[in-house]
């Protein structure tokens, strides 16, 4: 049997009020928050909270000298075959950036953690991720 994904519908103010306030209140229970806002799934609401209304996401977009930087360094670090080897890239790129005043410095508001807060994931580690969805061989 083939499942049929529905129409997602866009998150109102007032879904994001109640998710807010639900992962405020621990445990944190999706099922829960499901119940006050029954038009979007458990999966929906998890992501809403980890993708934007997590206080500790960083919004500020990057800056020119971050997004061309990347963009070499991805460029140079893949392989014929179009995969990119990340665990040489990444180290790369901060090490390029971090630091720098003349471009890429961060300050701790600048950094996403991740979700066990024992590491921290910067912008460029960000933008690494969202580079996977490019094709660069064209």
């Amino acid at each position: 049997m083939v499942k049929v994904r529905s129409k997602s519908i866009r998150f109102t103010k007032k879904a994001d009020r109640i998710i807010i306030k639900h992962m405020k209140e621990p445990p944190i229970c999706y099922a829960k928050i499901k119940k006050e806002i029954p038009e979007y799934t458990t999966k929906q609401i998890r992501q809403r909270w980890t993708n934007q209304l997590d206080p500790k996401l960083c919004h500020v977009p990057l800056d020119e000298y971050e997004k061309t930087l990347i963009v070499k360094l991805v460029k140079k670090n893949q392989k014929p075959n179009g995969k990119i080897c990340w665990t040489t890239l990444i180290p790369e790129v901060e090490a390029k950036t971090d630091g720098d005043a003349s471009g890429g410095a961060r300050d701790d508001d600048n950094v996403l953690p991740f979700r066990d807060d024992n590491e921290v994931l910067s912008r460029l580690d960000i933008l690494c991720q969202e580079a996977l969805k490019y094709d660069f061989l064209q």
